[in-house]
Formats: structure tokens, C-alpha cells, sequence
């Protein structure tokens, strides 16, 4: 049986969820609402912030943007946001691309949210399994890749 060490650093309650005293409580654990769990208490919230300057949060329903890919293969993906250093782009792909695509610099960075379909790499072997997200590393420089349907 594996040992589990409680550990206590700084000023924390005394009671789980009670006697709080300004603090934000976390719970946080690997198995939902069972399992073992590690309580994280902060002074202040990392989601109580403001807004300073011209940049505002902008809140997207991306349920109701159509790119092209999703209903032409050949269609490539939508451009949400971008500047000099970076580009988000929206893909909903239904079907695999019938061509490679490169980037040059080899720094694409895919987030993969209902896996139907996968970058697979022209020079390697698609990895199979049930993932719900991803992130892909730095590919090597002209790497190139298409998005077919797993399994590969």
C-alpha cells in the first residue's frame, strides 16, 4: 500500500472546507470525487483579475464558426486570432486532407479536442489509443504532416 504523508505548510484551517478566513480553497485529485485529494489554500484568486489597457477577455462561440475544412477536404482551417509571433487557427475536420501540408519552422502546435481524426506525420506511424487532448511537440524543421482518420 502506498504511504500518503500529510503535509502542512504556513497557516492553513484546521478543518477541511471550514474556517477559512479570507483563503480560496482547491481540491484537487486524480479520481473525481473519490480517491485521495490535495487541498491548496491561497490568499488571493487567480481568477480575480482586471482588465488594463486596450486588451479585453473576448469571448468566442466557436460551436457557431464554420472553416472550410469541415466541409471540403481541401478547405484549410479558420483564422481565429493572430499577431507576429503566434496564430490560432480552428479546424473541424470531417474527412482526411488528400494532401501534406509543411511548416517550415517547426513549431505547430496542435490541441486535439474529439479525436475523429489525427495529424499523422508522412514519416512515421500514427499512435493509436483513446486520447481526448493533446499536444504536440516541436516537430522536426519541414516536417510534414496530413489529417487522417484514426485509427492510423
Amino acid at each position: 500500500m502506498e504511504s500518503f504523508v500529510h503535509l502542512r505548510k504556513g497557516r492553513t484551517p484546521r478543518r477541511l472546507h471550514a474556517d477559512l478566513d479570507g483563503l480560496k480553497d482547491d481540491e484537487l485529485g486524480r479520481g473525481g470525487f473519490t480517491g485521495r485529494t490535495a487541498n491548496i489554500y491561497r490568499r488571493h484568486d487567480p481568477t480575480a483579475y482586471r482588465a488594463v489597457g486596450p486588451l479585453r477577455p473576448l469571448d468566442v462561440l466557436s460551436d457557431d464558426l464554420k472553416p472550410s475544412d469541415a466541409t471540403d477536404a481541401n478547405g484549410g482551417p479558420l483564422l481565429m486570432f493572430h499577431n507576429i509571433d503566434c496564430r490560432i487557427l480552428l479546424s473541424r475536420r470531417h474527412q482526411a486532407m488528400p494532401f501534406y501540408t509543411r511548416h517550415v519552422d517547426g513549431d505547430l502546435l496542435c490541441f486535439v479536442h474529439r479525436a475523429a481524426a489525427w495529424p499523422k506525420p508522412s514519416s512515421a506511424r500514427c499512435v493509436t489509443g483513446r486520447v481526448t487532448g493533446s499536444i504536440s511537440p516541436r516537430p522536426a524543421p519541414g516536417a510534414r504532416y496530413r489529417t487522417a482518420k484514426r485509427p492510423c
